[in-house]
């Protein structure tokens, strides 16, 4: 498929901007092409499950993990390339994923073991988040049981442009009090090749909020 199959139809769409970031369309190009949750989870399953092993960034964040420099990673992907990367390099031994409010029980602030948040849930358990409505906020259980992590450690952020209000609202922006202005810090990173573009107005926000605990 050639993006001239496509694009003339798309700019076509009263609901599709071609001036706009596609990224930043996402949730709204998902609702008008897979609005049956069953279609949209048989495209996510074919799409998370590609056949192809996972690249050099997530075997090294496996082997961190294993090491304990740190030991919880939250995603709001639905792949899993972390996940098929530890069978690759059979390390971390153990690592527990929590994908539904119902894994919340094996959630542990200081856990002794690897463990892996899947903050936008699960499309195996249809429980994942792609729609505008879906992605506004996240599930009170998860932000009531990261809070105590997010103030005791400090968060580094990688490959992430903070559109969403669910993680720049609801887990960030709204717990700067409990977390005590995220006082370990909050390292956000970015490529060198973009060093010049602009952050997305949360992450702006954020950042004027909590002052130099923002890096």
């Amino acid at each position: 498929i050639q993006r001239s199959d496509y694009w003339p139809w798309l700019c076509r769409q009263s609901w599709y901007s071609e001036h706009d970031p596609l990224a930043d369309q996402y949730p709204k190009i998902i609702e008008k092409l897979f609005g049956v949750r069953k279609q949209r989870r048989d495209f996510f399953e074919r799409l998370i499950s590609p056949g192809v092993a996972p690249k050099i960034g997530y075997r090294a964040l496996v082997r961190i993990l294993n090491e304990g420099w740190i030991n919880t990673v939250l995603t709001t992907n639905f792949d899993h390339c972390i996940e098929d990367a530890k069978v690759l390099e059979n390390k971390p031994h153990f690592l527990v994923s929590i994908k539904t409010p119902d894994d919340l029980v094996r959630f542990n602030a200081s856990s002794p073991d690897p463990q892996l948040v899947y903050l936008h849930g699960s499309v195996e358990h249809y429980s994942d988040r792609n729609l505008d409505h879906e992605v506004n906020e996240l599930d009170a259980p998860i932000v009531q049981r990261l809070v105590p992590l997010l103030r005791d450690h400090p968060l580094i952020v990688v490959g992430y442009r903070g559109n969403e209000p669910s993680v720049m609202n609801g887990l960030l922006l709204e717990q700067i009090t409990a977390t005590n202005t995220f006082a370990q810090g909050v390292y956000w990173c970015v490529r060198e090749t973009d060093l010049q573009q602009p952050l997305s107005p949360l992450v702006k926000e954020l950042a004027t909020a909590i002052g130099t605990n923002f890096q």
